[in-house]
């Protein structure tokens, strides 16, 4: 069965995150020596990245740049806690014939994994605001035919808007809002570009549409993104996931996504370790008992 054998293959993903940087570089020495080596040497002198393969644990050879992949380039996939989490609450619930929106689709990951899910039928339709980005994103789905890639930022907006691109290593935080970053470290060394970019709203993109699954990680515009979508869930109810941070992260973004959210009849879930969701309405309650920084919420009506 597919979801028994994706959740096997998963579970190798888990146990590499799992190992110290020693067991890392033993599990797979000359990988493990050439992404060491773009993140402490090729990108610290020439400040860009470099694009090679990896394949994932679904089986799909899919592009990255490193050092911005370097998860998925070791481990097969997406490697921190929430994302193997996420990974496995995708495989358990998503089904042949769906359709999957991936809002911040990066490189293209987990839009990689729900088009394998949905078959030849289904429909899996990405955005990505980065430019350089996109251009990865573009080549990993390319030969896709039930994917479909869109050089755009999803916000409350039909129009153009001013949207900050970070240089390689820190391009998963572009994002319509930098003033969240202002407070850390890498930003003096890695200052974004700003962009004028075209921006689309959820509800006339999916008008007549009926989606299963919206997946929305675009650090901090999560609520512009929901706003954006306020008509279409008059008529429909998907499943929707976003990002959310912890206080310590500038979270009143997560915390105002999530109320619009509530407000609207959903309810939020956590994710456990089997991909199975269980009520959570206190959040912020959650992130300080679990001692985490961000994770992937669930909200279901």
């Amino acid at each position: 069965m597919l979801k028994d054998t994706l959740l096997t293959q998963l579970q190798t993903v888990s146990e590499i995150n799992s190992l110290s940087k020693v067991g890392r570089l033993l599990n797979n020495p000359l990988k493990y020596a050439y992404a060491m080596y773009c993140r402490i040497f090729y990108y610290a002198l020439r400040r860009e990245g470099i694009q090679t393969q990896a394949t994932t644990f679904f089986g799909d050879t899919m592009n990255v740049l490193l050092p911005a992949g370097t998860d998925i380039y070791l481990t097969s996939g997406k490697a921190h806690d929430s994302e193997i989490r996420l990974s496995s609450y995708i495989i358990n619930i998503l089904k042949e014939n769906d359709t999957f929106v991936d809002v911040g689709a990066h490189f293209g990951f987990f839009s990689l994994l729900a088009g394998m899910i949905v078959g030849s039928q289904g429909k899996v339709i990405a955005f990505e605001g980065g430019i350089d980005t996109y251009q990865v994103l573009h080549k990993n789905i390319n030969l896709k035919a039930n994917i479909q890639a869109n050089n755009k930022v999803v916000s409350n907006i039909q129009g153009e808007v001013r949207f900050y691109q970070f240089p390689t290593a820190y391009s998963e935080y572009s994002s319509l809002d930098i003033e969240q970053y202002k407070d850390t470290d890498w930003i003096k060394n890695n200052p974004p570009k700003a962009t004028i970019m075209d921006s689309i709203r959820l509800s006339q993109e999916l008008k007549g549409q009926d989606v299963d699954m919206i997946k929305v990680d675009v650090e901090g515009g999560e609520l512009e993104v929901l706003s954006g979508l306020s008509e279409y869930l008059i008529n429909y109810n998907p499943i929707i996931i976003i990002e959310y941070l912890s206080p310590d992260r500038n979270n009143q973004s997560h915390v105002l996504a999530a109320q619009y959210l509530v407000d609207r009849g959903y309810k939020s879930h956590v994710i456990d370790i089997k991909g199975e969701v269980k009520r959570c309405d206190n959040l912020m309650e959650y992130m300080k008992r679990e001692e985490m920084e961000s994770d992937n919420i669930v909200f279901l009506r």
